[in-house]
């Protein structure tokens, strides 16, 4: 009965960990969270205590508790590419501007 109970908490606390570190966007990453804290919520509810009850829960916490995780990572990797394209975009435009100005006035920037 014990083991149900803690391994519910530790789906429901690792689903509230991962929400607080990667700060999900994207309905596809929230939806994963909710799943995961709904997971550890429905094995603290259901408390069987069959070993094979108990090893497919943990088994399908664990692939949970990854899967999430990996969608997560790479939802913040793809915002992290988006935001440097994005500076790229503006140092690019910035670069531009200044070389389309006369000499005399990138050398007064220059000096300045």
């Amino acid at each position: 009965m014990d083991s149900c109970l803690y391994m519910g908490l530790m789906l429901v606390f690792a689903a509230c960990v991962l929400v607080a570190v990667f700060r999900p966007q994207e309905r596809k990453g929230k939806l994963l969270c909710l799943l995961l804290a709904l997971m550890g919520a429905m094995t603290i509810s259901f408390q069987e205590d069959g070993v094979f009850l108990l090893t497919a829960q943990m088994l399908l916490g664990a692939v949970m508790t990854l899967c999430t995780t990996g969608v997560l990572l790479a939802e913040v990797h793809a915002r992290r590419a988006a935001k440097a394209a994005k500076r790229r975009a503006q140092h690019r435009s910035s670069a531009r501007r200044v070389s389309e100005q006369p000499v005399y006035v990138q050398e007064e920037r220059r000096a300045a």
